[in-house]
Order: structure tokens, then C-alpha cells, then sequence
């Protein structure tokens, strides 16, 4: 039996204890309470091991991206040289960057609720989805990785086609 109240759950051990003498009535209400804190800090671990493994993720594209820096710098000057301005440059990044990010949150929204529906099942408890917690996810995995890669690719939007050409040969 579960009461809400303090007074009320030893109350109602009293009248069981005398009532029924042969009888125990335990109190599981702080061992519930320490379960759920303990619950409470796990789940708190995964969400900033989940944010760690994105800051990771984003040094990882970052590092990509340098690596492959004048390949791209060559790719614009080839755009450059057949007409797009730095704004059309930018926005194709943008769009690859924000593709790039969708595929990551499908992927990984996808991973984590299917891992957490069967948790859920393997515990028989209920589980529901976190609309918050999803939006969150879906504009980290949207905005982060199209800033980091808009910014090691900054040098392809700004100047003629002779600083990409300068660029490139460094």
C-alpha cells in the first residue's frame, strides 16, 4: 500500500501491527528515495558523458576539416573561377553541414531511444520520450556542427579569387 503522507503510512503500521500481530509492515519509502537518487546521478552521468561525446564529435570534425582545408580551398576556387560569389559558397557549406547534422541526430536519436525502450522493457517500467531533451539534441546536432565547419572553412567566403589562389598554394 502506498500512502503520501508520513503521518499517515505510521498510522497505518500502527493499526496493521495491531490488527494483525503476526504480521510485518515495512516501510519502503526511503529505499525507494535512495533508489531514485541513485537513478537521479546515473542519468546525470549519461547526460554529460553525452555532451563530453559531442564535444569530442566536434574536435573530430574539426580536425577533418583542417586536414582536407585545401582540398576545399581548391574546390572554391574552382566555384569561384565559374561565377559563385563567397555567399553561394557559404550557403552550400551550410546546407552539407546542417545535411551532415540531420543525419547525426537521426542517427543518434534513433540509437538512444531504441537503447532506452529496451532498457525500459528489460526493467519493466515505462518509458517515455523527452520532447525537450530531443530538441535539444536536434539543434546541438543542427547548429554546432555547421558553426565548427563554417569557421575552418571562413577563409572560402572572403576575398577574390586570388587570396583562395594564395590560400590554396600555402
Amino acid at each position: 500500500i502506498k500512502v503520501g503522507d508520513r503521518v499517515k503510512a505510521s498510522t497505518l503500521r500502527r493499526e496493521l501491527a495491531r490488527a494483525y500481530p503476526n504480521v510485518s509492515a515495512i516501510d519502503l519509502s526511503k529505499a525507494l528515495d535512495n533508489a531514485q537518487s541513485v537513478i537521479g546521478a546515473l542519468l546525470g552521468a549519461l547526460d554529460l558523458l553525452a555532451w563530453f561525446c559531442l564535444a569530442v564529435g566536434l574536435l573530430v570534425l574539426g580536425g577533418t576539416l583542417a586536414l582536407g582545408r585545401r582540398e576545399r580551398l581548391r574546390q572554391a576556387a574552382l566555384y569561384r573561377a565559374l561565377g559563385c560569389s563567397g555567399r553561394e559558397l557559404l550557403v552550400m557549406d551550410a546546407v552539407e553541414f546542417l545535411a551532415l547534422g540531420a543525419l547525426a541526430f537521426s542517427i543518434a536519436a534513433a540509437t538512444s531511444h531504441a537503447l532506452g525502450f529496451a532498457l525500459a522493457r528489460y526493467m519493466k517500467v515505462g518509458f517515455a520520450a523527452a520532447p525537450a531533451s530531443l530538441a535539444v539534441m536536434a539543434a546541438a546536432a543542427l547548429l554546432l556542427p555547421t558553426a565548427v565547419g563554417l569557421f575552418v572553412q571562413r577563409a572560402a567566403y572572403r576575398g577574390g579569387l586570388g587570396a583562395l589562389r594564395d590560400e590554396a598554394g600555402s
